[in-house]
């Protein structure tokens, strides 16, 4: 691509905002990714509304999270009336981040985080080589 073109493009990109992103918003000291996972958390079930309400997906529940990040999804349904919710992932700051917010959200009654890897529930399923 040539000089003129790549500078037409970068103006052009100018023109629309770059997206928000999670992370970026940690970094600025805008809210955690947990945060903003727990406001995303409404958007993760929409989809089912139709076919299922609220109540009846987590009421009473026991639920499991499997690869939930800093846990701020996991908070969320604990917030629609789960039992208990764990929340799985192999970031250990994640732990300390969702935990946080369970705190916050004072939802730490109903929440728990694992840190581990499945491959060493299932080493024999795991292999690459």
């Amino acid at each position: 691509m040539s000089a003129f073109k790549k500078n037409i493009c970068k103006l052009v990109n100018k023109l629309f905002r770059l997206p928000v992103h999670p992370f970026n918003l940690e970094r600025d000291g805008v809210k955690t990714y947990a945060e903003w996972q727990f406001e995303k958390g409404a958007e993760t079930i929409k989809f089912f509304l139709e076919y299922s309400t609220v109540e009846e997906m987590f009421k009473d529940k026991t639920v499991l999270d499997v690869g939930c990040g800093a846990a701020g999804r996991a908070l969320y349904y604990a917030s629609c009336g789960v039992k208990k919710i764990y929340g799985i992932d192999i970031v250990p700051k994640y732990k300390e981040e969702s935990l946080a917010l369970a705190l916050d959200k004072k939802l730490i009654d109903r929440f728990e985080f694992l840190e581990f890897l499945f491959t060493h529930i299932f080493p024999e399923r795991c292999r690459f080589f």
